[in-house]
């Protein structure tokens, strides 16, 4: 598998702006590159690129819009040449709830990013990649192949984008251009905040022990992504451990899936997880008190 140099490419990181993305642009610009920050919010995009030094800029994109991701990408074209390397970053994070009574604008919306918004961002950026026989590197997590109890949504999602990577892949090869995905543990970003801050889901998570316990920096991420394209690997793991999980999920998933549904401990913090969702039901108005005649 033949290795790139980042020297003088182009790599668009979206959801760029901050946490992996922005770290993973920082390391391409050291490496050489030259990189585009597509993020939802330009301000902070602008402001990101101009500390990145005049290598790096900036383009404000809703990944939830196709038409939007059309024009992004051929500005992107127009302006810098081409585009080598596309990094799929844009996410948002996890939120604590069941599928049966969560927020379903929330489970829409977490859907809608991550799975739909990375595959219409491949889909506008792909015909400037391919004709650069570049690379694609789509961001997906443990959570694709881990149970995600009270974050179904955010599973689904991520499992989807290892699907996606991988059936690109195979599409792919015959132009020549390489697709790798990344499965990431907790990175400490502002995107975990909500679960780990949440008292009821950590004593959930931790009958597996050391669930939520092994983190890693942005940076530490970053490194390793820009390793992984540069090597065009089909797929990056973070930390190692991660390693004997992924490779054998045919046995630990299920395993897993049993501690959660079966675990005294863990079907009483799912019950708690669960109730304090409940609906309130109606309780009727009282009827009025006859008067007496």
């Amino acid at each position: 598998m033949r290795r790139t140099s980042l020297n003088g490419r182009v790599v668009v990181v979206t959801g760029g702006a901050r946490g992996i993305g922005l770290a993973v642009a920082r390391r391409a610009v050291a490496r050489g590159a030259r990189v585009v920050l597509a993020d939802r919010d330009g301000d902070a995009a602008d402001a990101a690129a101009t500390t990145l030094g005049p290598s790096a800029s900036a383009v404000a994109v809703d990944v939830t819009d196709p038409p939007a991701l059309e024009r992004a990408m051929a500005r992107i074209v127009t302006e810098q040449g081409g585009i080598d390397v596309l990094v799929v970053n844009a996410g948002v994070p996890p939120s604590v709830a069941t599928v049966e009574r969560g927020d379903r604008a929330a489970q829409r919306r977490v859907l809608d990013v991550n799975l739909h918004g990375a595959w219409s961002t491949v889909d506008a950026a792909l015909p400037a990649v391919v004709e650069r026989r570049g690379h694609v590197f789509l961001v997906s997590s443990m959570m694709a192949f881990m149970p995600a109890p009270f974050g179904a949504a955010y599973g689904a999602s991520k499992a989807a984008i290892e699907a996606l990577a991988r059936a690109l892949r195979a599409e792919l090869a015959p132009a020549g251009v390489t697709v790798g995905v990344g499965h990431f543990g907790l990175v400490r970003t502002e995107l975990i905040g909500g679960i780990v801050a949440d008292p009821d889901y950590v004593r959930f998570a931790n009958q597996v022990p050391g669930a939520l316990r092994s983190r890693v920096s942005a940076e530490r991420v970053a490194h390793a992504v820009v390793r992984g394209i540069e090597r065009r690997s089909p797929r990056t793991l973070v930390p190692g451990w991660l390693w004997p999980v992924y490779l054998l999920r045919g046995v630990v998933g299920p395993m897993l899936d049993a501690v959660y549904a079966r675990l005294p401990g863990a079907r009483r913090a799912a019950a708690r997880l669960r109730d304090r969702e409940a609906v309130p039901v109606p309780q009727a108005p009282p009827r009025p008190k006859e008067s007496v005649r």
